[in-house]
């Protein structure tokens, strides 16, 4: 097995940025159809797979827990009543008051 030289890998690494720049539209193209491919095929996963593939049906029916309802509207109760609070709440102004300054200045 070949051992991979890192003095060679380092200078073309190195040379890389200014290959690219020199010859940027051989460099862009293949970027461009390595895009179009990735949203392709994302395109085809998120939409036409999903227009064929038939939707699961559960056998079972949705079972509904009043203790986490209850819960849950319960945190939606504090939260409301702390929100409304802040409405009555009197902050103090500290803009009011205004700065001495100092006689040294």
């Amino acid at each position: 097995m070949k051992k991979v030289r890192t003095d060679k890998l380092k200078k073309f690494f190195e040379k890389l940025p200014r290959n690219l720049a020199e010859h940027a539209f051989r460099s862009f193209m293949p970027l461009v159809v390595f895009a179009l491919i990735f949203g392709g095929i994302l395109f085809y996963k998120y939409s036409i797979l999903i227009e064929k593939k038939e939707p699961q049906i559960s056998k079972q029916p949705i079972q509904f827990k009043k203790e986490v309802l209850e819960n849950v509207s319960n945190k939606w109760i504090e939260r409301e009543i702390k929100f409304n609070e802040t409405d009555t709440k009197e902050y103090p102004d500290l803009f009011e008051k205004e700065l001495s300054l100092s006689e040294e200045e």
